[in-house]
């Protein structure tokens, strides 16, 4: 006799296969996922539109199907939430890219007393 394996509802199969353990980190990702897309709009605005719009398609396709286990739109998700945009050293100001070189270039000792 056959039970029931699937849910049709990503965030109850996930319940139902770990439980609050599962839910609470589930929930916990999408937090930490949709925090570190907003950060990405200050430097690459069109990869964090991109990444937002298929956080946002995710969670709406997960409360008809289990879109959590796997699949394209998952993976897609991942690459978004995880993605790192390439920061434009023309707009790093002068001055703080003077400091860091200098930071870089001074002596380990020097660097340690400064703390």
């Amino acid at each position: 006799m056959g039970g029931i394996n699937e849910a049709h509802n990503g965030s109850l199969d996930i319940y139902l296969n770990l439980g609050f353990v599962g839910v609470f980190f589930l929930a916990a990702f999408l937090i930490a996922s949709y925090r570190t897309i907003w950060k990405k709009f200050t430097l690459s605005p069109a990869l964090a539109t991109l990444s937002l719009g298929v956080w946002t398609a995710m969670l709406f396709y997960n409360v008809t199907e289990a879109a959590f286990k796997g699949g394209l739109l998952w993976l897609a998700f991942l690459i978004g939430a995880m993605a790192v945009p390439v920061r434009d050293v023309a707009a790093v100001p002068e001055n703080a890219r003077t400091a860091r070189q200098r930071l870089r270039n001074a002596p380990a000792e020097l660097t340690l007393e400064r703390r």
